[in-house]
């Protein structure tokens, strides 16, 4: 993905204020990339654009900006580093991560069904989902849940959107604090244990999702759809809860 051409696909980023979506935006826009920024909080560029995921009209509204008619690559990170949808003991109930996780991620692949673009070109979408989609979490039952569910959805939307898009997600370990300024993912009930089990011996960056998320995104995965790939210095191999 370098420098913008005339003919160079926009990239658009659906869910701000988290650490690999801020990552990805400032990267982009720093090799001339055109990136347009889609939802509720506040972005890092002046063309970010408010969007309720889990709210159809809002994403029916899309369907008006003739920015959204051009070629494009979609990197979705909603529910990613949102605290307010991480922890049911926060206050968060199951039917709010529905509503994030499933009904939010639903409301995006209808949109794309729906996309008017005249280009033989393939779509490619990049779904930053999280490790809990396969590793169980105790007192997260409805986030481990919905991620699960989520990446379901992912993979029958890959099917039935093809050719036109292929689908792959990331699925992130826990985030290192200080270098994600508090925007991790999997919840961090042990994080000491949790560094145990890790390969590497230190917890994931938004760095490391990144540079998955910028070859899922490029033509250097052309042959790859509903894919998940962990990028967790290797906790998935625990295979249960931690």
């Amino acid at each position: 993905m370098n420098a913008a051409t005339p003919s160079q696909p926009l990239t658009v980023i659906v869910g701000m204020g988290n650490a690999v979506s801020t990552l990805a935006a400032s990267t982009l826009r720093k090799r001339g990339l055109d990136v347009l920024e889609l939802g509720l909080t506040a972005g890092t560029h002046e063309s970010a654009t408010f969007l309720d995921v889990t709210d159809e009209a809002g994403w029916a509204a899309l369907k008006q900006d003739d920015r959204l008619r051009r070629p494009a690559y979609f990197l979705y990170t909603v529910g990613h580093g949102d605290p307010s949808v991480l922890a049911l003991s926060g206050g968060s109930s199951i039917g709010q991560h529905t509503a994030v996780n499933l009904q939010g991620l639903q409301n995006f692949f209808a949109f794309l069904a729906r996309r008017e673009v005249h280009s033989e070109r393939t779509s490619s979408v990049v779904l930053v989902t999280s490790l809990n989609s396969r590793l169980a979490v105790p007192g997260y039952s409805g986030y481990c849940a919905t991620k699960a569910g989520a990446a379901m959805l992912a993979r029958v939307a890959a099917i039935e959107l093809a050719p036109f898009y292929r689908i792959n997600m990331v699925a992130p370990g826990p985030f290192c604090r200080k270098t994600s300024e508090s925007h991790g993912d999997l919840p961090l009930p042990n994080e000491s244990l949790a560094k145990r089990h890790i390969l590497g011996g230190r917890l994931t960056t938004a760095i490391d999702v990144w540079r998955v998320v910028e070859f899922l995104l490029s033509d250097a995965s052309s042959w790859m759809t509903g894919c998940e790939l962990p990028v967790d210095g290797g906790l998935h191999l625990l295979g249960a809860s931690y």
